[in-house]
C-alpha cells in the first residue's frame, strides 16, 4: 500500500514537515529517523565474493539516497557482468568442493538458526539501515528483522526435515526392485531481491534459506 503515496510522502516530507508537525505532532517522528541522531552511519562495503569484501571489476558504485531527506547517506557498489560472472564461479567451485553439500540437514540447521540469532542481536542496527535506505517507518522495519530471523528457523526446521526423508523408500510394484530416493543439492541458486524490504526478500523468497537449508550455494 506504500508504494505510491506512501512513499511519495516520505520522499517530499523534509520540504513541509513544519507544516504536518502543526497538524499532526504524532505523525512526524516516524520519518525523522534519517535526519536525525538516531540514523546510523552506514557503512561503506564492496561485494562479498568468494568469502572476502572485493571492489567491484569496473570501480564504479552508486549513490544511497534518502527517501525522507533525499541526501546521499552512502554508496554500494554497481555490480556489472564480470562481477556476476566471478560470484557464480566462486559459487560452483565451493559447491563443486562440496563443505556444504555434504553436511546433514540436522548440520545446515545449526547454521542456519546461528544466523537468525545474529539477526535478532543486531535488529536495532539492522532495522535502522533499512529504514534509511528505503523509507520504511522504524516499528515496521524492526518487524521485518524479525521476520527474517523467523525465515532462517524455518528453514532450519525444513533442513533438519531432510535428513528423516533421505533414502525414502518407493513401491514399484515389483518384489525384485528395491527403489529409495537420495536427494542430493542440485547447484547454484541464483535470486535478484526487490526494493521493498531488501533483506526479509531476500530471506522469504527462499532462494538464501531455502538454498542453505538443502545444500545449494547462493549467489544475490
Amino acid at each position: 500500500w506504500y508504494s505510491t503515496g506512501y512513499i511519495a510522502t516520505v520522499a517530499r516530507l523534509h520540504s513541509f514537515k513544519l507544516r504536518v508537525h502543526e497538524q499532526a505532532p504524532n505523525f512526524l517522528p516516524d520519518f525523522q529517523l534519517a535526519s536525525s541522531s538516531m540514523a546510523l552511519p552506514i557503512p561503506e562495503r564492496g561485494l562479498f565474493i568468494n568469502g572476502k569484501w572485493v571492489q567491484p571489476v569496473r570501480g564504479k558504485y552508486l549513490d544511497v539516497v534518502s527517501p525522507a531527506t533525499e541526501a546521499v547517506i552512502g554508496r554500494i557498489p554497481a555490480g556489472t557482468q564480470e562481477d556476476v560472472e566471478a560470484a557464480v564461479a566462486a559459487a560452483v567451485a565451493a559447491h563443486k568442493r562440496g563443505i556444504w553439500a555434504r553436511k546433514t540437514g540436522k548440520e545446515r540447521s545449526v547454521v542456519l538458526r546461528a544466523l537468525a540469532q545474529k539477526v535478532r542481536d543486531n535488529k536495532t542496527r539492522l532495522a535502522n539501515y533499512e529504514t534509511q535506505d528505503m523509507g520504511k517507518p522504524i516499528d515496521e522495519a524492526e518487524w521485518d528483522m524479525d521476520d527474517v530471523a523467523g525465515c532462517f528457523d524455518y528453514y532450519a526446521g525444513l533442513a533438519e526435515q531432510l535428513d528423516a526423508r533421505q533414502y525414502t523408500p518407493i513401491d514399484v510394484g515389483m518384489d525384485e526392485f528395491r527403489v529409495k530416493v537420495r536427494r542430493e543439492p542440485l547447484g547454484v541458486v541464483a535470486l535478484i531481491t526487490p526494493w521493498n524490504y531488501p533483506l526479509l526478500m531476500a530471506t522469504v523468497s527462499r532462494d538464501v534459506g531455502l538454498g542453505s537449508s538443502s545444500g545449494d550455494p547462493s549467489s544475490v
